[in-house]
């Protein structure tokens, strides 16, 4: 019996001395495995596209772009066992791509031992983007996008002056200027039915202003001063929006437009539905434009007028009865929208309609 109890001590002793050499040869060759990736380096193609803001996204050509490829591989107590930066640069095309053949991409992009990442920096002129980006799962087919932003031009020229002329009960501004706000410009609301103080609103719109803004009535208000303001301020290249209603809100609005474009707006339509993107050219719904870009639906407004269109102006929204209640110029050096439903700025605001307003002040504020 006591010869038993020992053999069996014995091969239970055997057993565990076995399963030790085990795991310490497992180790052991977890280690060599991991010694042996520092000596293996895998390559990936790394596409950069850069675009100016992430509303209409559009493309920059012929920016130059920086990617510092960044590798660390640590110990378990978190020290560096191994670190690598590498720097390319690289000019976007005409659609604001940048392919870097043949980055670094190692084995140890898949080891909880790793910590790899890219930083990627574009510039042109005094606009710039920086982003960071981790390169796990991250195809090689698929870009990495740069915005560069408009901090330094906001800072500069964020001003948006908003004329309210429109009383009506439940018109408010809340939600777009909130949105526009909340997208780096300043807003300047003048709500009034009586006259404005020239010399005030000349100076407001002074220096780096970007754009005025103005909601016209169911009857003039606008003194001769004030529409040669206007007129001055499109003139020296700022934005101007003129948003008008169904007849007769639109009695200011037909004065400048005839001044400045030859058109007017007219008409009493109701609305009250959700326009789609246009198809084959139809003349109905959302026209495709940097301003209409990633929008898909927009809400038409409830009662609304249509654009009388002339050679200087383009359709950007047909309403639901294939009028053109919003139409856009763009000579180059001058921008202008005009809108015939403004109760699309407080009925049934969504998403798609703080898109399209933040897409408008983005189009008439900034250009290359």
């Amino acid at each position: 019996m006591t010869n038993n109890k020992q053999d069996k001590k014995l091969k239970t002793k055997k057993r565990i001395g076995c399963a030790c050499c085990s795991f310490l040869l497992l180790q052991l060759l977890v280690v060599l495995i991991l010694i042996a990736c520092l000596f293996i380096r895998c390559s990936k193609d790394v596409k950069v596209r850069a675009m100016y803001d992430r509303f209409s996204s559009r493309p920059v050509a012929s920016a130059n772009v920086t990617i510092k490829h960044i590798e660390h591989q640590l110990f378990k107590d978190g020290q560096f066992f191994y670190t690598h930066d590498h720097i390319v640069r690289g000019v976007t095309d005409e659609d604001g791509y940048v392919t870097f053949p043949d980055q670094p991409y190692g084995v140890f992009d898949k080891l909880f031992y790793s910590n790899r990442g890219l930083y990627i920096k574009a510039t042109k002129g005094q606009k710039y983007g920086e982003s960071d980006y981790h390169l796990y799962d991250h195809g090689p087919e698929t870009p990495f996008y740069v915005y560069l932003n408009h901090e330094k031009a906001i800072k500069e020229r964020n001003m948006i002056v908003i004329l309210k002329y429109c009383h009506d009960a439940g018109f408010n501004l809340y939600d777009p200027t909130n949105a526009l706000r909340q997208h780096g410009f300043t807003i300047r609301e003048i709500s009034t039915t009586e006259h404005v103080n020239i010399d005030t609103l000349r100076a407001a719109l002074r220096g780096y202003n970007c754009q005025f803004w103005i909601i016209a009535d169911n009857q003039p208000h606008m003194s001769p001063e004030l529409y040669d303001l206007v007129y001055e301020h499109f003139n020296r290249g700022k934005g101007i929006f003129i948003w008008s209603d169904n007849d007769p809100y639109y009695a200011d609005s037909n004065v400048m437009l005839d001044h400045l474009f030859g058109s007017r707006m007219s008409g009493n339509y109701e609305g009250k539905q959700t326009l789609v993107k246009q198809v084959n050219g139809a003349n109905l719904g959302i026209v495709e434009h940097p301003i209409t870009r990633n929008i898909d639906h927009l809400y038409e407004g409830v009662t609304i007028s249509r654009v009388e269109m002339t050679p200087q102006l383009k359709p950007l929204l047909y309403s639901s009865d294939g009028n053109v209640v919003t139409a856009y110029y763009d000579d180059g050096k001058k921008r202008a929208l005009i809108d015939g439903g403004f109760t699309r700025l407080y009925v049934n605001w969504n998403s798609e309609t703080e898109q399209f307003i933040i897409n408008c002040a983005m189009w008439l504020g900034f250009r290359e």
